[in-house]
Formats: structure tokens, sequence, C-alpha cells
């Protein structure tokens, strides 16, 4: 017996890990639940469960561990805490062979996680399926939530045939439906082409004091070398500017002389304020297009802020000043516009920073407006991580795939990618290098 649960545990963990970043064995999530099933249905206690659940985690937030040692254990105890009401919901259905009714329940699980400003969007399952195109096609239809569904579905179905040697025909046939439904050709039809340049620099902007020089120098020599291809428009990553371009004169008057020789307009993130401190929580990260001339032309506010960081003078009200200082925690106010930027006459874009491209329910309200594609400048260098940089690239694929939408994503160490509406990754730069990519982007 113990071997038993021995080898289901190990094939559990092992399966559902080697699914995700960085290893993406994204097929395996088609089976990867069915230990974990078998454990359930042997009857092990929930102290059992926690503790399987809780090394599964650890090794999950392994990546967070390089930068965060505090924040890597307490991410993975809340998810361990928080799947322990699952477990006895999970026992339960199983027993009763409510299957169909369980791959709702566990979708439903996956969505509370992410339908509020404390979103955590990781363990998501339909997001393994990033790279395996039919299965991914699926969010065109239901969002990320219908590949998720589909996952614990096929689950299901092989575990209700091993286990009691039935095939469920009918719940087969609606996945292939769905399928085929989701890769069903389409037509897309466009008028014209945007050229834009994607900048990664590889610099990090998040440790202080910033030499100047060097950013400028980095920055107008990557877009110069961009500059041969001719672009009309350049795109540079979320926070790209730390000081803030309403205060600082002279980073306003480089910026100006850039775009002058430069002949073009840019997108870029920056960190505007009138008063740099944490304690007045006066700080919005913010994304601007501004025109060859110089002249602002639009401005969003970042609104989905990182749970507890970005956010935590809100979220954490009694701790005290000090510890968010030291942490430098809460230093943004939260945006209220969701408007989009027009380049010129008949071409709008919906601009999202970084962590906003986690939710498709937010992502849909600009879409709603019609723009012509979507732009997300980011920066993920703070995790230090591969696995991060990956997991955010792949939050955007479904993006681009449930609005059937280019999306042009922009990280200052990477990934800085060109997605297509069907999700295949047309152009990419690798984690923590440099350099430009420059494409055409239809509309």
């Amino acid at each position: 017996m113990k071997k038993r649960l021995f080898c289901l545990s190990l094939a559990y963990a092992a399966g559902s890990l080697l699914s995700y970043p960085p290893f993406n064995l994204g097929w395996l999530s088609l089976i990867s639940l069915l230990p974990l099933f078998f454990l359930l249905e042997t009857g092990v206690s929930a102290l059992f469960y926690l503790g399987l659940t809780l090394l599964f985690n650890l090794l999950y937030f392994l990546w967070l561990a390089r930068t965060n040692i505090p924040g890597w254990f307490l991410l993975s105890l809340f998810f361990t805490c928080s799947s322990l009401p699952g477990f006895f919901l999970l026992r339960y259905f199983l027993r009763r062979r409510w299957l169909v009714a369980l791959s709702f329940l566990l979708v439903f699980f996956e969505y509370i996680r992410v339908a509020s400003d404390y979103a955590l969007p990781f363990q998501i399952s339909g997001y393994t399926q990033w790279n395996i195109y039919s299965v991914r096609q699926l969010a065109s239809i239901g969002g990320v939530w219908l590949v998720s569904w589909f996952l614990y579905s096929v689950n299901l179905i092989f575990f209700d045939l091993l286990r009691r040697r039935r095939l469920r025909w009918l719940w087969l046939l609606v996945l292939l439906a769905l399928l085929a439904a989701a890769n069903y050709p389409q037509v897309y039809k466009y008028k014209d082409s945007i050229r834009v340049a994607l900048i990664q620099t590889n610099l990090r902007l998040d440790t202080e004091p910033l030499d100047e020089d060097l950013f400028w120098q980095t920055y107008t020599g990557a877009c110069l070398a961009a500059a041969r291809q001719n672009p009309e428009l350049y795109i540079w990553p979320e926070v790209a500017l730390y000081k803030s371009l309403r205060e600082d004169k002279d980073s306003a008057r480089r910026l100006r002389e850039l775009l002058t020789a430069l002949d073009a307009g840019i997108i870029l993130g920056n960190r505007d304020s009138r008063n740099f401190d944490l304690r007045f929580n006066n700080n919005y990260n913010a994304v601007f297009y501004i025109d060859k001339g110089g002249m602002v032309r639009g401005t969003h506010y970042k609104q989905k802020l990182i749970p507890f960081m970005e956010t935590a003078n809100d979220q954490l009200p009694l701790l005290p000043y000090f510890i968010r200082n030291k942490l430098q925690a809460g230093i943004y106010r939260k945006g209220a516009d969701r408007e989009l930027f027009t380049l010129k006459p008949g071409l709008k874009i919906a601009p999202l920073i970084c962590y906003e491209a986690v939710s498709g329910r937010y992502v849909r309200e600009f879409t709603r407006q019609q723009p012509a594609f979507i732009i997300n400048v980011s920066s993920d260098g703070w995790s230090r991580s591969l696995t991060e940089h990956q997991l955010n690239l792949y939050f955007n694929v479904f993006r681009a795939v449930e609005n059937r939408m280019y999306l042009v994503r922009v990280a200052e160490d990477g990934i800085s990618a060109v997605i297509s509406p069907q999700g295949d990754i047309l152009a990419a730069l690798p984690a923590f290098t440099s350099g430009h990519i420059v494409r055409d982007i239809p509309y």
C-alpha cells in the first residue's frame, strides 16, 4: 500500500510539474491528474494530501526562491491551504462518479483564483497548452477556462475508462466537436500594416542609482540599429524611463531629440509621478504614446497591480510603513482608464502593462472597443528566472487567441515577441538578451 501511494504521488508531482515551464511538456496535462484521482479514491488522509500538495507547490514556485525566499514559502503555503476544501469535494464527487460536474468544479476553483484584484494566475491548467496548436484554439471560444475544462475532461474520461472499463462517448464527442469548431479555418482581412520596432536592452532598471548616460546610450543605440528597417513606431518596455517625464526635463529633452532623429512615434513605460514617495502612494505605472513631434497623445495607467507588492498600501494597510518602504511595496496607485491609443486615423491599439495580461476578462474590456491589435509592455527581470519570463509570455499567447488579434509584447529583459491571432510566436527575443525586432503588423 505504501509503495503504491509513493508511486502515485511521484507520478502526480512529476507529470504536473513537467507540463509547466520551464519543461513545457503540455501533452502530459492530458493524463497528469490520473494519479491524483487514484490517490483520492484510495482514501488518503487530508494530512497526506496537504503534505503532497505542499511539496508540489514548493517545487512549482521554486523559481521565486532565487529572489524572495519568504515569498516562495508563503505563496506555496497559501496554495496548499487553499486547496484543502477542494480535497474533500474532489473525493466526494469521485466516489459518487459525478465526473462531468467535477470537471466544471475544477475549472471553478481556477477561475475564482484570478477573478479579483488579488489575482494569482498560477497553476491554471489551460496555460500548459500554449505550444499545442489545436488545443489552445479552444480559447477563442471560451477563453483559457475552456482549455482547462477540456484537459480536466480528458483526464476524467481516461480515469473512468481505466477504473470501470467504460468510455463516455457523448462526453468525448462534445470535446471533439469543440476542437473541430475552434480549429475551423478563418480568413482574416487586413487593409494595411504598420511597421513596429520592439526594443529589448536587458538593462536592470529596478536598481539604483541608475547610470543615465548608459541608459540613453543603450536605448539610442538599439533604436538607431532598428531604424535601418524604417519602423513607424518604436516600443520600449514597462518603466523604461524610471524618472517621471513630467518632472525630469533632461529626460524629456533627450527623448524629443531621439524622436526627431528617428522620425517616428514611440510607446514607452514610465513611472509617472509628481512626488515619488512610498508613504503617499502617489505614483502611477504608466505607458505613454508620444508622437514624433514629442507630444503625448495617449496615456494608460496600470490597473491590474501585482497583489501585495504594487498594491500593499491598499491590501496590507496595517503593515508598518518602514516595512513597505523596505520592500518597495505599494508604490503605485491604481489607474481607472480603459482607452485605446490612436496612432493615426483608422488605427487604434489596446495598451497593456505587464500583469494586466493575466486577466482575459480585463483585456476584453479593451478589445470590445475594436483595436487593431494589442501591445503589452513588461519588465520581468525582478525574478531572474526563465520560468517566470515564460509564464508571462504564455499568458499573452492566450490573450491573442481569445481575442483573435495580433499581440506585441515588449519586455526589458525578455521575452519580447510578436504573437499571431492563432497564438503562434512569429518572432521573439530570448530572455536575458538584448536586441530588437522589426515587424509589420497588419490591421
